[in-house]
């Protein structure tokens, strides 16, 4: 849901949508790593490697 958004409108259609199962909320994490390997997350951020990296503690 990009743009603006017309909270009265939208955030109980988002509710709504939310409940259907039909919005889904979970970001797009592409790798999950430990803390011991955060240099090899940071290289993912460097280099544009998939859309998000998940570091686990």
């Amino acid at each position: 849901m990009m743009g603006s958004v017309r909270t009265r409108a939208d955030i109980p259609r988002y509710a709504q949508m939310l409940q259907r199962g039909q919005l889904h909320t979970a970001p797009p994490i592409t790798a999950s790593l430990p803390l011991k390997d955060i240099n090899e997350a940071i290289r993912h951020a460097r280099t544009r490697q998939g859309a998000r990296t998940k570091i686990t503690f």
